[in-house]
């Protein structure tokens, strides 16, 4: 039997790799679950000698490791932070991000902002007219001027959700309302109001979110913020907290009510009485 010729060498580049090599995986974006547990009770919300800026994303405050899952599928984005606990509570990146906001309200860092300026916040957010208690507000009423009226209202809602303000008078030679006056919104209540906003109606609020952060040019790097740093639903605490707040501003109004009408029947008594006492006429009240 003929003897086969003997293999030909193979030409360079035709070498076997003795590893192939995997092709590389774009990194799969993670998140954590929302944080179960509450902020400790005895920790402010704001500490003075700390900026807010000064926030970690690992901090054990509110992520937990060693749990995460896949981002729903959609645009990219860096957040994997929750904005809230799950009883409704702002967590660190939330009151960060609010600082922003409210720099950008306060440029003569006054430590607070106007009425106006929270309601021009609101309309970035794209808020409805309906929805902006001053600005719906705004109209002259009687002896009152549109500015002191609106304050009221504005005031009102902020004392029935006590959230944390400030109130000044705002033009001292116009006749005040009773009861009113202008209400300057500290970091604290501009921070507990837009939570209560954010995490009441999730859903309605991720698109006011986004639009708040492209217009201030707040983090640009981190890109859109996506639905599930939000709570899926609205907080049982948080529900109950608007249920007693409608309640106290709704009596509150009627206690402004009552005390209105006591005001003027003590006028009008007061009025009869002068009027007795100057002529010889005797009134009999029944």
């Amino acid at each position: 039997m003929a003897t086969p010729p003997p293999i030909p060498p193979r030409p360079p580049g035709y070498e076997i790799p003795l590893h192939q090599q995997q092709p590389q995986q774009q990194p799969q974006q993670q998140y954590y679950p929302p944080p179960s547990q509450y902020p400790p009770p005895q920790q402010s919300m704001y500490a003075p000698h700390q900026s807010p800026r000064g926030y970690f994303p690992n901090d054990p405050r509110f992520v937990q490791p060693g749990l995460p899952i896949p981002q729903p599928p959609g645009q990219l984005s860096s957040w994997n932070e929750h904005f809230f606990y799950t009883n409704g509570k702002p967590t660190p990146i939330f009151e960060a991000m609010m600082w922003e906001f409210f720099s950008r309200l306060d440029p003569q860092n006054s430590g607070c902002i106007t009425p106006e300026a929270f309601s021009s916040f609101l309309d970035v957010c794209q808020y409805q007219p309906e929805f902006n208690i001053w600005k719906r507000s705004y109209k002259a009423k009687w002896l009152y001027a549109a500015e002191d009226v609106a304050d009221a209202e504005f005031l009102w809602t902020l004392e029935g959700f006590e959230f944390d303000h400030k109130k000044v008078v705002r033009n001292p030679a116009n006749k005040q309302m009773p009861y009113g006056g202008m209400p300057l919104l500290t970091l604290m209540g501009f921070t507990d109001y837009m939570a209560v906003e954010f995490a009441g109606d999730p859903d309605d609020h991720l698109g006011d979110i986004n639009a708040a952060l492209r217009y201030y040019g707040v983090w640009p790097e981190k890109g859109p913020v996506p639905r599930y740093v939000l709570p899926p639903t609205c907080p049982l605490e948080l529900t109950r907290r608007v249920d007693e707040a409608s309640a106290r501003c709704r009596k509150a109004s009627a206690d402004k009510i009552n005390a209105q009408l006591a005001k003027a029947r003590i006028q009008r008594m007061a009025g009869r009485a002068a009027v007795t006492l100057t002529s010889n006429n005797i009134y009999r009240y029944y």
